[in-house]
C-alpha cells in the first residue's frame, strides 16, 4: 500500500519576479541563493507556493479556514476543524491557545531556478502629471529585478495522513458523523479520527488540480506568470522520500 506521493515538476517563467526579497532602496529584489562559485539562482519560497495553492483551492470552491480564525494582535488562533477546512487538513496549523498542532501532510520544497540570475531589471515610474502636476515635477521611479528561468520543485504528499486526525491535533470534539478509533502508541493507546475514503481522495485530487492551475505571487498586475507545471514526474511510494528533489536538471 502506498504511503506517499512524490511529485517533481518544472515551471517556466518568461519574465517575472514571483517572490521578492527585501527592497534595496527603490529596487524590488528577487529572492536568490548563492552557489559556491559566486553565481546566484532565483527561487520561489515554499511558503509562497503554499499560499498560491491555498488560493487556487479557494478558486476551486473550497472554503478556507482563515475567515474563521481569531486574530488578536500578532497572534492568530485557527479554528482547528481540519475535517471541515481543507487547508487545515493539507497544510497543518498551530493553535497557540491550546497547544493543538498539526504538521502539514503536504511537504513543499522551494522552487529553484535552473539557470543563474543575469541581473535584468524592469523600470517603472508613477508620473505626477497624471495627478494634476506638471511634467517638470517628474515621478517616482523604481526598478524590479526580473528573470527568465525554469524552476524545479517537489511535493511530498503523505497519503496516510490526509483526512486522518490524531486526538493531540484536534482535541476531543468531533462532528457527529466522525468517530474515534483506537491505535497503539507507546505503552498505551491513542485516538485517531478518519474522514471517509472518498473525501480523502477528493482532497488529494483537488490539491493536484490546484497545482495544475497554479499562478500567483507578487506583481501579478504587471508581471503575471503561469506557474502550472510544464513537466511533471510522479511516484507512489511505500517509504516516504522526496525522490525527485535533486533529480531534475536542464542543460
Amino acid at each position: 500500500m502506498s504511503r506517499a506521493i512524490s511529485i517533481g515538476y518544472l515551471m517556466k517563467v518568461s519574465a517575472g519576479n514571483i517572490n521578492a526579497s527585501h527592497n534595496e532602496g527603490n529596487v524590488i529584489v528577487a529572492k536568490k541563493i548563492t552557489l559556491p562559485d559566486g553565481s546566484t539562482l532565483p527561487y520561489i519560497s515554499g511558503q509562497a507556493l503554499r499560499r498560491m495553492l491555498r488560493d487556487r483551492l479557494e478558486d476551486l470552491g473550497w472554503q478556507l479556514s482563515e475567515p474563521f480564525s481569531d486574530v488578536s494582535g500578532q497572534e492568530v488562533t485557527p479554528p482547528v476543524r481540519p475535517w471541515e477546512f481543507i487547508d487545515e487538513d493539507l497544510f497543518g496549523y498551530l493553535d497557540p491557545s491550546g497547544g493543538r498542532r498539526r504538521t502539514s501532510p503536504v511537504r513543499i520544497s522551494a522552487a529553484l531556478g535552473l539557470f543563474p540570475f543575469r541581473g535584468d531589471r524592469d523600470l517603472g515610474t508613477r508620473s505626477f502629471e497624471k495627478f494634476g502636476q506638471t511634467m517638470e515635477k517628474g515621478g517616482n521611479m523604481f526598478e524590479t529585478e526580473i528573470y527568465h528561468n525554469l524552476f524545479k520543485g517537489n511535493l511530498l504528499i503523505e497519503l496516510d495522513r490526509v483526512g486522518i486526525f490524531k486526538d493531540l491535533e484536534v482535541g476531543k470534539e468531533l462532528p457527529d458523523d466522525i468517530e474515534w478509533e483506537s491505535y497503539p502508541a507507546g505503552n498505551g493507546n491513542r485516538l485517531v479520527a478518519k474522514l471517509p475514503e472518498r473525501k480523502r481522495i477528493e482532497r488529494i485530487q483537488s490539491l493536484l488540480d490546484a497545482l495544475n492551475i497554479l499562478w500567483g505571487g507578487g506583481r501579478t498586475a504587471r508581471l503575471l506568470s503561469d506557474l502550472s507545471p510544464k513537466f511533471l514526474a510522479y511516484a507512489r511510494l511505500k517509504v516516504k522520500h522526496p525522490v525527485f528533489l535533486e533529480a531534475l536538471k536542464a542543460d
